[in-house]
This record gives C-alpha cells, structure tokens and sequence, in this order.
C-alpha cells in the first residue's frame, strides 16, 4: 500500500520532464502528498500531453457520491477485471510524478518510517488510474485518481508486501499513457517495474497535510 509520497519538484521542470502542458495552479513542490489532497498527474489524448491537478482518492464515475469508493491504490494484477478500476484500466490510465514514497517497517514497535527511492535517487512517475465524478445535481465534476501497486520486490519485502508500480523508463511511460497499449503490454510493464533497484533509508520527516489550493476550474473538462 503506498498512501504516502514525495513530490520535490517544482511544476515547471515536472512539465518539461515528462513532456506534458502544465496546467496545474501550484508551481512549487508539494512536499509529501497525502490521499485528498489535488495532486500533479499526467494524462493523454488526442490533443496532447498535459499535467492537472487531481485529487488522491479514486472515485469511479458510476458512484453516488464523490465520497464513496475513494481507492487511494489499484492492485496491478487485478484492477483491468475489477468493476470500479476495469474501465480507467482500458482508457483512462496515467502518471503521477514522484521523488519517492514512504512506507512503515512493521516490524518495530512502534513501526519506522522509511524513505523509498530508485537507485540512483530520481525522479519517476507512479502508474496510476483515474477517473471523473460528476455531480448529478449541478453538473461540476471531480478528477481523481488511484496509485497502481504490485507485490514487493526482494528488497522491500521485508518491510511492506505491496510496492507502487514506478516508472522511470520514458518508452514504459510513453506506453503506459498510449490509448493502444494492449493489456499484455501493461502487464509487463508493471512487472518489470518491481526489478528497479532501490533506496531504502529512514526517513526524517512523514509528513503534513498537503495543501488544497483553490477550486478546480471545470472548464477544463472539455479536453478530456
């Protein structure tokens, strides 16, 4: 389970790494983010690549309200069969920038946080999902989304049996967002992920709140 992350790295350059059009209000690093906060994320369509602000907490689009079914993670090995995941699984996939995830070693009393990285440390992009609720009553609509995860590799095991799918790889990237990528493809790329070498190192610091910054501007929508 992977509930929460670190986002070091300003708006700007995440644009110009992952090849996208910022659209998101807040140019500054996040920090760690935390489920429920709007949170950079990478989509595609036919009109380009482009980076907005989403909030952690899947909500499918056939819910009753945008406060039920918030999956903060999809299993990789099952979400393109389950009823909540299996439509974004075929359409509406995406990418989450990070710098790294924190994770809780269970096996102390209490239990010790852990700063997670690839090896060498760098920037990297979740596999994730998303999705849009909309308001029945006035029509406004929610983005939001869901971090893919896979069984950990040997390294992480010891601490966590469930790993996020990172991917760092610019053709797995390219790939995971392309509408045509068949569900075998998807598959292999989440599997390979979980061979990346990692960082595992206490971490100093879990976190805060993230901040929410102002009301989403539903103009937006039309794109997508």
């Amino acid at each position: 389970m992977c509930d929460r992350y670190k986002q070091n790295t300003d708006g700007d350059a995440l644009a110009e790494i992952f090849r996208a059009r910022r659209r998101t209000r807040k140019k500054d690093p996040y920090g760690i983010a935390l489920p429920g906060a709007e949170l950079p994320v990478i989509r595609e369509n036919s009109a380009g690549r482009f980076m907005d602000d989403l909030n952690w907490g899947f909500t499918p689009h056939w819910a009753k309200n945008d406060k039920e079914s918030r999956f903060i993670n999809a299993r990789a090995e099952s979400a393109a069969g389950k009823p909540s995941f299996r439509d974004a699984y075929r359409l509406r996939r995406c990418i989450i920038p990070a710098d790294g995830f924190i994770e809780w070693d269970g096996r102390t009393s209490p239990k010790t946080p852990y700063d997670i990285t690839l090896s060498p440390p760098q920037g990297f992009g979740f596999a994730g999902l998303w999705d849009r609720w909309t308001n029945p009553a006035t029509g406004e609509f929610k983005d939001s989304f869901a971090i893919l995860t896979i069984a950990a590799s040997p390294l992480l095991a010891p601490y966590h049996d469930r790993m996020p799918v990172m991917l760092s790889a610019p053709a797995d990237i390219d790939r995971w967002l392309a509408k045509d990528t068949t569900p075998e493809s998807l598959a292999d790329i989440a599997a390979r992920a979980a061979a990346q070498p990692l960082d595992i190192r206490p971490a100093a610091d879990t976190g805060k709140p993230a901040k929410v910054e102002s009301p989403r501007d539903t103009a937006q929508g039309s794109l997508f």
